[in-house]
């Protein structure tokens, strides 16, 4: 059953299930968790299960919902999210998830009964052999004898005791061994360790990319964990455990010599901690795990030296499947960026981006680049004389060459527009022939269109395409920003700048099946292709004339 962890307004801890639909958090009485709060609408969300899934909804607060930070309207909840509503951080559990773990540090109650049973045969046995050792033996093996039982009782509860925690550790191992998704498996991790060594409060701290600790989970001590950064127990007891790299144990931390001069331990009623360090396969700290129990009541356990044992071999198990976690993030992370980068960048440059994140950071940077712009002519009349399936089939195809095309010369695809293209060469990487690149490309571009339209022609589809179909092609060389332009949302790679403009209007004046170059381009080439030069010409957006050329070479140049 799912559940609502939280702190109450009187400090204490909360496990509230969700028993009943919908589930309403507001300021009045009729709600089923009721805040006392000015900030708190009343009637301030609720939580409903549609189809075996939950969610969190605003009921139109003032104030509203947040969800791991972010304001939220209505939203699917998965296990660990944290939820916050007026000054109240409510945690989503899903209790089955670690309902089949048992715990062990107590002993369950078969295993105390067997303990039990054990001790009373051993002491049995006991007085037996001294009812008939007067007899038989010395007082020397009487105490040798006396001495024997002890240990046998000694080492069988230490077997058992051994037995349990081999036992809990097979289960934490199989629950986390396949959770790869780290914010389930910080959260699971939490749980069973809190669990595990009944404790109240708990945190996993982590090193962020900078190396600083960073509360990754935080179990009821959201609030303190507040205070604590800085000056309290991150600098007291975790931060001793991730400089040291060694687990802390204390039975009374008021008491503590060590930790008795800090005033969070004090302010907080802390009494017993444990803390212990998460290392990585090359031994290095990277977190720890942080559980307490404060004081003021009875049934408040004390943690003892055999937790500790029990909580630094959990901490090595949790420390290996956060790493694996890690590792598969990772992996999945760069795959994503890698089909998204494969939509634009030919597969050469895709590895070197991959291997070079900080090229393709937000914002921009200068680059030397060469345009290329590939337009149909007069595609809208033709667009409305062919059924749409057909329009979309056909462009496809002749996309899929283009993109190709341009990828097969190391350049980049920037954008589709409409019917046309447009391929930059030099970003992110450049060669010193970029320019050469750009030209080769569209030099093929142009005799695959005559293939193209030869196969359409062979397949039946219409005139329009296997004879009317022609493309312009403009290029234009010169210096642009070049970069994820755009918000952390939304961004796209892309180049802005003159020469991108003087590329366009080039490929709109380009008659069909025509290549057309600036003289910026024509300056890097102009021993290496064949071209026209054409009359100077007035663009839109230049001041003055321009000269522009033409390609007439038909073959790939060297």
């Amino acid at each position: 059953m799912p559940s609502l962890v939280f702190t109450d307004s009187s400090g204490q801890a909360v496990n509230q299930s969700l028993d009943a639909f919908p589930f309403k958090i507001g300021r009045v009485s009729d709600n089923n968790i009721v805040l006392l709060s000015a900030i708190v609408s009343r009637y301030h969300a609720q939580i409903v299960k549609v189809q075996g899934k939950y969610y969190i909804e605003d009921l139109e607060s003032v104030n509203g919902v947040f969800l791991n930070g972010i304001r939220v309207a209505k939203v699917a909840l998965k296990y660990g999210d944290q939820i916050k509503i007026g000054n109240t951080v409510f945690t989503f559990m899903e209790t089955e998830i670690a309902d089949g773990f048992s715990t062990t540090t107590d002993g369950d109650e078969a295993t105390n009964q067997e303990i039990k049973e054990f001790d009373l045969h051993i002491r049995r046995l006991e007085d037996i052999f001294f009812q008939v050792s007067p007899s038989l033996s010395s007082p020397k093996i009487n105490i040798e004898a006396s001495q024997l039982f002890r240990k046998l009782n000694r080492n069988f509860k230490k077997l058992i005791k051994e037995a349990e925690i081999r036992h809990t550790l097979y289960d934490v191992s199989r629950l986390i061994a396949s959770v790869y998704d780290m914010q389930v498996l910080l959260n699971l991790v939490m749980d069973l360790a809190l669990k595990a060594i009944k404790a109240e409060r708990g945190f996993v701290l982590m090193k962020n990319e900078k190396g600083d600790l960073e509360v990754k989970v935080a179990r009821l001590m959201e609030d303190d964990i507040k205070e604590f950064e800085g000056v309290g127990i991150s600098q007291s007891i975790a931060g001793k455990v991730v400089e040291k790299g060694e687990p802390i144990l204390t039975f009374d931390a008021a008491t503590d010599p060590r930790f008795s001069n800090q005033e969070s331990i004090i302010s907080h009623n802390i009494k017993s901690v444990l803390c212990v360090p998460l290392k990585g396969r090359d031994g290095e700290t990277f977190g720890v795990i942080y559980a307490d129990n404060k004081g003021g009541l009875e049934n408040k356990k004390v943690f003892r030296q055999e937790d500790l044992e029990f909580f630094v071999a959990f901490a090595n198990q949790s420390a290996i499947a956060i790493e694996n976690a890690s590792l598969y993030e990772k992996v999945r992370k760069e795959e994503q960026m890698r089909l998204t980068l494969a939509r634009y960048l030919s597969p050469q440059i895709v590895e070197q981006v991959l291997h070079a994140p900080g090229e393709m950071q937000l914002g921009g940077v200068k680059k030397h680049v060469t345009v290329l712009f590939a337009d149909i002519r007069n595609f809208t009349p033709t667009t409305e004389q062919v059924d749409s399936n057909l329009l979309v089939t056909l462009l496809n195809e002749y996309f899929t060459i283009m993109t190709q095309t341009v990828f097969e010369f190391e350049g980049t695809l920037d954008k589709y527009l409409g019917d046309g293209l447009m391929a930059v060469f030099g970003a992110p990487f450049s060669h010193p022939d970029d320019e050469l690149r750009a030209i080769n490309s569209a030099i093929k571009m142009q005799s695959l269109v005559e293939n193209l339209k030869k196969g359409w022609k062979s397949r039946g589809f219409s005139d329009l395409f296997s004879s009317d179909f022609y493309i312009g092609i403009g290029i234009s060389t010169g210096e642009v920003i070049s970069g994820n332009i755009g918000s952390y949302s939304r961004m796209d790679y892309t180049v802005i700048g003159d020469t991108v403009n003087l590329s366009s209007r080039l490929s709109h004046i380009a008659c069909k099946g025509q290549i057309l170059i600036s003289e910026d381009t024509y300056k890097f080439v102009k021993n290496r292709i064949e071209v026209n030069e054409l009359p100077m010409q007035k663009i839109k957006g230049k001041e003055h004339q321009i000269k522009i050329y033409e390609v007439v070479c038909t073959t790939i140049r060297k």
